[in-house]
């Protein structure tokens, strides 16, 4: 990483400054970050939701268990009871999340 060795010192008026501590804190970078980001013409996301990390890890778990029949389909030529409730409860999982 970079050593971060320059300080640049500008003002603002109170309503450009809310403006950009609101949009810091959505983006959930530190103002330093967030002005580099905009130096750099990249525009910072806001950070996502407290529940999305908990989505992708229900996501993933259908994907492996997706994987994991697809793999007895193809060895086996053949699905069994088992699997097929598993692709349920994946499917199922996978409409709820939607």
């Amino acid at each position: 990483m970079n050593k971060q060795i320059k300080q640049i010192h500008f003002y603002l008026n109170d309503g450009d400054y809310e403006k950009l501590l609101k949009r810091v804190l959505k983006s959930g970078l530190s103002l330093s970050a967030y002005m580099r980001h905009l130096i750099k013409d990249r525009v910072p996301q806001d950070r996502p939701l407290p529940e999305y990390e908990g989505i992708l890890k229900e996501l993933r778990a259908v994907g492996k268990n997706i994987n994991q029949i697809a793999l007895v389909a193809n060895t086996t030529g053949i699905i069994d009871e088992a699997s097929n409730c598993g692709f349920e409860k994946a499917s199922s999982l996978l409409c709820s999340v939607a």
